[in-house]
């Protein structure tokens, strides 16, 4: 107790806004829970061996004193409760600025409040300090921590969870700085400060921004600045025209990077990865942009024509739009070697008789292409019987026999495991009507004080469990097949009143569990060497 006294004088000295009644629960907590102190000394230490100003600021000005957490059954350990709540400071509700200037010992600093957090940018470098707010279960006492430190670059806390709405207050105070004074902040229905701020001496960064409102792609503009994304302006002038007349974001901006990564200019080829021509129809195995890149014959202009005047069109194939259903049938002419440079072959006019020609020549299942397989089946199970393909007929009946015999298979198997878990209880029975037979006559006097006995029915185990709540009845098991020994360690008089469970296994004590699994070393210890002692004057199970 002395120690926790001495570090609580420390944690006085070092946080100015601890109260004496903070310091009071502090004590009487500790004085009721000892072993507790140690838990927390640590983390102490680590802050009051090296006293920042920034936390002491903050905690004096920003931190209110919360109600203790309460303890559930499942929780017995007393830490750091940290990042889990929103932050309880004074006057920041949700609808309230944000942002502020504070001068701490002669240098100021923008202060944000941000989540469960406060991050504190230095105006004249862009140092970053993020404090955390901290709390000790049951104590009600909260501290701030710092959580992290760096230069603008760094990345936390996530854009998109801390993006708030902007309030004029916020608005006039960073447009002070002249970084700021040409961004029009009016068009930002969420704001994320943390970014704006951390980027405030990156002059690229601010400039894309600006120049992204001026031009009228503001949602461009919102995406970036709440990702700290920075744009190639000499590509994203070939495609302004493109983004005025979709008003598409960063989402799409993306995906015309990855396709110009494959020599896909055209803006319109982004809807091939992922976008909406194939989003109804979307399956894992489509790659649009995979298939492209390995086949550059096909002609680009040519194949944006085709699919365009046609992407929404239905098919005869079940659950198959026009653009899977072609993209399957690109992947056919690939396995049979076809030139995909022929307009003939990449772009037939009819796509659907041009699939069932395929189809009908060929064996689809050889191609052993699940896409080509499942639509094949789709289509195939709407046909009358007369009119299906050879080859599904065969298949149909291939698998049929298939599953009759793994039926067959699966029948005799469970037959098996049943019979053989019949033949395992029915040891196990058995084994333990030896057991409790030779048990009702165990009886070993250890001292005056102590006695062995031994379980004589399935319930003696089943109070024995439910009485210090443990599991022995779980090992019925392994006692039937005399695997293990289950003793019960009593006082004596009272050998009926559940006390100790002993396990012996391989002549050696391996468990002794009171209540709730608790083990006490010297119990264990005495009853372990009182035993090493005996073991091999006396029996405690069947021979």
């Amino acid at each position: 107790m002395k120690d926790s006294l001495l570090l609580i004088s420390k944690i006085r000295s070092t946080f100015i806004n601890i109260s004496y009644d903070q310091l009071t629960d502090f004590e009487d907590y500790y004085k009721e829970n000892p072993k507790h102190f140690y838990s927390h000394r640590k983390d102490f230490i680590s802050i009051t061996d090296k006293p920042d100003p920034l936390m002491a600021f903050l905690n004096e000005n920003y931190l209110k004193r919360r109600q203790p957490d309460i303890l559930t059954a499942s929780n017995q350990y007393f830490s750091w409760y940290r990042y889990e709540r929103s932050l309880d400071t004074k006057g920041f509700g949700r609808d309230t600025p944000k942002l502020g200037i504070v001068t701490i010992e002669n240098r100021d600093w923008i202060r944000l409040v941000s989540g469960n957090s406060i991050v504190l940018f230095a105006t004249d470098n862009n140092e970053m300090h993020d404090y955390r707010s901290v709390e000790f279960k049951n104590t009600g006492i909260s501290l701030y921590v710092r959580s992290s430190s760096g230069y603008g670059d760094y990345s936390f806390p996530r854009p998109d969870s801390q993006a708030v709405t902007p309030h004029l207050e916020d608005v006039n105070l960073i447009k002070q700085f002249p970084e700021y004074k040409y961004i029009d902040f009016s068009i930002f229905k969420m704001l994320n400060w943390y970014h704006m701020i951390e980027n405030r001496f990156n002059k690229q960064y601010l400039w894309q921004v600006e120049m992204l409102i001026k031009g009228g792609f503001n949602r461009l503009a919102d995406e970036v600045h709440r990702t700290s994304t920075m744009m190639d302006f000499k590509v994203f002038s070939k495609y302004q025209d493109f983004f005025k007349k979709t008003k598409n974001g960063l989402d799409n901006w993306n995906r015309i990077i990855n396709c110009r990564k494959i020599g896909l200019e055209d803006p319109e080829f982004i809807y091939l990865d992922g976008g909406v021509w194939i989003t109804s129809s979307y399956h894992s195995e489509v790659n649009w942009l995979e298939l492209l890149k390995k086949h550059p014959e096909i002609k680009r202009d040519r194949f944006l024509k085709y699919i365009n005047r046609r992407k929404y069109k239905e098919t005869i194939f079940p659950k198959h739009s026009f653009i899977k259903v072609y993209y399957i049938y690109l992947l056919i002419l690939e396995k049979l070697k076809l030139n995909l440079a022929k307009d003939k072959y990449c772009f037939p006019e009819d796509l659907e008789n041009s699939m069932i020609d395929v189809l009908n020549t060929i064996n689809p299942y050889d191609l052993k292409l699940k896409l080509v397989s499942e639509m094949f089946d789709l289509w195939q199970a709407t046909l009358p019987v007369i009119e299906q393909h050879n080859q599904y007929i065969i298949e149909a009946d291939r698998l049929r026999i298939l599953l009759n015999e793994q039926t067959r298979q699966r029948r005799q198997f469970e037959a098996q495991q049943e019979k053989a878990a019949k033949e395992r209880a029915k040891k196990v029975e058995q084994g333990l009507a030896i057991l409790f037979d030779f048990n009702k006559n165990l009886h070993v006097q250890i001292d005056d004080t102590y006695v062995l006995v031994a379980p004589t029915s399935k319930e003696d185990l089943l109070i024995e469990g439910k009485t210090l709540n443990h599991c022995v009845y779980s090992y019925l098991n392994r006692m039937g097949f005399l695997e293990t020994t289950i003793l019960f360690l009593r006082k004596k008089g009272y050998e009926d009143s559940p006390y100790y469970t002993v396990e012996i296994k391989d002549g050696q004590i391996t468990q002794c569990r009171s209540t709730n699994n608790q083990d006490p070393a010297n119990i264990v210890n005495y009853l372990k060497d009182w035993f090493e002692t005996v073991k091999n004057n006396i029996q405690v199970h069947p021979s």
